[in-house]
């Protein structure tokens, strides 16, 4: 890398700061939107979110068909 995080031309190095995954792999640790949800033990003695609404974002993005839980089965 050169200064002000440019990338390099010569050697064939990655410009780090145009693909998003490269990105990302800077900081593996780095969490965000992290906020409180009220929980409780269900029938099995598991934690599970006391709310519909933080049940209905545990089952992932909805807008698409090809996205969250309703694209592991089968016929939607």
């Amino acid at each position: 890398m050169v200064a002000q995080d440019r990338g390099c031309r010569a050697g064939g190095e990655p410009r780090r700061g145009r693909e998003p995954a490269l990105r990302a792999s800077a900081f593996p640790n780095a969490v965000v939107g992290v906020y409180l949800v009220e929980a409780a033990l269900d029938d099995r003695g598991r934690a599970a979110p006391a709310h519909f609404r933080e049940v209905f974002r545990t089952r992932g993005p909805s807008n698409y068909p090809q996205h969250g839980r309703q694209a592991e089965r089968e016929h939607v």
